[in-house]
């Protein structure tokens, strides 16, 4: 079996693809791109353990959750982390967990957001949001 490439997206972007099942396995459409392996960073907000872990993670694009079943590291609620892992739905898309690295660098955060840029969905919506915030009032001064 070949091992599918991890591809650099926001959670919000997806989140708003369409997760589809067919022969060539579990994934999101985006753009017309299927995207089976995932690469997220953002900030843990949650961590739920019991015999396993799941973590709710936010980008500020999207909530996802995260879960891991097999081997987990530590994790803590405002951790900056990276994770690689598989797309996977029950009621909501999730990831199935296969890597977490903490990160430390926020230059590293910031590259990678560069990155992940190129699959976003939202670019046009995010412009026009940018323009209704930065409507100006002009007034006289006295």
């Amino acid at each position: 079996m070949v091992r599918r490439v991890a591809v650099k997206i926001r959670i919000g972007t997806l989140l708003s693809g369409d997760y589809e099942e067919d022969d060539s396995g579990k994934h999101v459409v985006v753009n017309g791109k299927k995207i089976y392996r995932v690469n997220v960073v953002g900030t843990v907000m949650n961590v739920y353990s019991g015999g396993n872990l799941m973590i709710v993670l936010d980008d500020g694009s999207g909530v996802v959750r995260v879960k891991f079943f097999d081997s987990f590291p530590e994790v803590s609620v405002g951790d900056i982390v990276r994770v690689v892992g598989k797309v996977r739905k029950d009621d909501d898309i999730y990831i199935l967990g296969e890597t977490l690295c903490k990160i430390t660098d926020p230059n590293e955060e910031l590259l990678w957001r560069a990155e992940a840029s190129q699959f976003s969905t939202t670019t046009s919506e995010h412009e026009e949001q940018t323009e209704e915030k930065n409507i100006f009032i002009e007034e006289d001064v006295v």
